[in-house]
């Protein structure tokens, strides 16, 4: 069962946890972390202070593990990366269409005609 997995999590870590503790558990980088604090995504308490400053509930990081399970990163792509924003590749449309074109007539035989627009992020494709 789920409980089972979780409840070596509360054998080990205390009732609250830190930042650095966070990105152990959930085997992330320490400024995914913070994403996910700061932005609410899994609640805590800001202490204000420099050290420990966010108080972690191991609760909610189990409740988060859990619907990370279910649901994938609930980190938008992109957003904790440390590269510059020009950095950052975009895709065009056309460049979609070309490789889907290609895909659909070596692989299956078939073409894939896309009569809307389209928008790709990194963790599904969405149409408009």
């Amino acid at each position: 069962m789920r409980t089972h997995k979780y409840h070596k999590l509360k054998e080990e870590y205390p009732e609250f946890i830190s930042l650095d503790q966070l990105s152990r558990i959930c085997k992330i980088a320490k400024r995914s972390a913070k994403y996910l604090v700061v932005n609410g995504i899994i609640p805590s308490v800001d202490t204000g202070r420099t050290t420990w400053r966010y108080k972690i509930a191991l609760d909610d990081v189990i409740i988060y593990l859990r619907r990370r399970e279910q649901i994938g990163s609930m980190i938008p792509c992109g957003m904790v990366t440390s590269r510059k924003p020009a950095q950052i590749r975009q895709v065009s449309t056309g460049h979609v269409r070309q490789n889907l074109t290609a895909l659909s007539t070596h692989n299956l035989n078939s073409k894939i005609f896309i009569t809307k627009p389209i928008t790709i992020s990194c963790m599904s494709w969405h149409f408009e």
